[in-house]
């Protein structure tokens, strides 16, 4: 696996509410969250390689050529504390960003961010859990806001051989006709 084979910075982000409250009340939240994304995304130099959705944070990686294009994440912040002022009785609840921390191994991170359902106990199977890039990787259900291929071609530069050493590195059994 080829870690310095771009002069891409990826970016570890964790977005938590403050208090320990959670972040998103219902699916309806989470998906909001994801049309801010895109819609940030469409503006912005930076891309999302892999996220996970959890009740109380929000789980990111991202990429950029630029390392100050990662300060776009309080666009985020912003837009999505406001929609959740404007829709829940709970003022309190607005996003804080912890470390923003540059990866030195982003598959690695990128994998790790996937496992967090399972780790926690939400599914059993990584694959089951609807509110992370996972089934970007899995499938072939391309978001626009999230970007796999800087992650694939850190691992090989044929795309169906990257795909499947990727599957194979969440440690689950996929069937052969979906890799």
């Amino acid at each position: 696996m080829n870690q310095n084979k771009f002069s891409n910075h990826f970016y570890y982000i964790i977005l938590t509410g403050r208090k320990g409250k959670n972040i998103f009340a219902d699916e309806c939240d989470k998906s909001q969250f994801l049309n801010i994304v895109q819609r940030i995304y469409t503006k912005s130099i930076y891309k999302v390689c892999s996220y996970c959705i959890l009740d109380n944070d929000v789980h990111l990686l991202m990429i950029s050529k630029d390392p100050k294009s990662a300060n776009k994440i309080s666009l985020l912040i912003e837009e999505y504390s406001q929609y959740y002022k404007e829709t829940h009785d709970d003022k309190i609840v607005i996003l804080k960003k912890h470390d923003m921390k540059k990866i030195i191994s982003p598959v690695e991170k990128c994998i790790e961010i996937h496992m967090l359902p399972v780790k926690t106990g939400i599914t059993e199977r990584v694959q089951d859990y609807w509110w992370s890039s996972f089934g970007t990787y899995y499938r072939k259900n391309m978001k626009k806001h999230i970007d796999p291929e800087d992650i694939l071609n850190l691992i090989s530069d044929k795309k169906r051989e990257a795909k499947k050493k990727f599957m194979e590195m969440h440690k689950f059994a996929i069937p052969d006709k979906e890799v």
